[in-house]
């Protein structure tokens, strides 16, 4: 439990909600405005005063992120090269780092790259389900980090370049449809 981030807010904020029986405003972090969807995952552990069981939610993330760059690289790609991609991504430093740790960086990813996969499948085939889906991954990538906000304007300006050249008459409403839902699952940690 060397690491400051874990210690400072990762656990001791949910730490403060377990105890308060609820979620608060904290006025003396800062740190307790940030969204915190990934955090809540850490509170069964840290409930039963078991913070490596807390640890362990994001290693299975960190798994989770694994099997989606499969995912995303076999379907999109080429299958052959799922596998390297797989190992390429996991066997980065900072990956395996932070998969040792409570932080939330391994969900905001594991989030993008559902996100991204899924506006792929929606370009191909234009469906409400994929691109409520890709909109839903989004917000929780939003959910887990204010940086995390930065994927929404960057997927919107994706489906609108893509639409506005196959389909101008409906490329607003799907952009907004994009934005409103994907808003609406992260507002409750704004």
């Amino acid at each position: 439990m060397g690491d400051w981030d874990t210690l400072a807010y990762h656990f001791a904020i949910p730490e403060l909600y377990l105890k308060h029986g609820g979620i608060y405003r904290i006025d003396f972090s800062s740190h307790s405005n940030f969204p915190f969807l990934m955090e809540m995952l850490y509170l069964p552990g840290l409930a039963m005063n078991d913070p490596v069981a807390s640890k362990l939610m994001n290693y299975w993330v960190g798994v989770l992120l694994v099997l989606s760059v499969i995912v995303l690289t076999r379907k999109h790609f080429n299958a052959k090269a799922a596998p390297m991609a797989a190992i390429a991504f996991a066997g980065m430093p900072i990956v395996m780092w932070l998969a040792t740790t409570a932080y939330v960086d391994l969900a905001t990813a594991l989030y993008t790259v559902v996100a991204v996969h899924l506006l792929l499948i929606n370009l191909d085939k234009p469906e409400h389900k994929s691109l409520i889906g890709c909109a839903v991954a989004a917000g929780f990538a939003a959910s887990t980090k204010m940086t995390g906000l930065g994927i929404i304007p960057l997927l919107l300006t994706w489906l609108l370049i893509d639409q506005w050249v196959s389909e101008r008459s409906i490329a607003w409403k799907r952009g907004l449809m994009f934005v409103g839902v994907a808003l609406l699952v992260c507002s409750p940690w704004y």
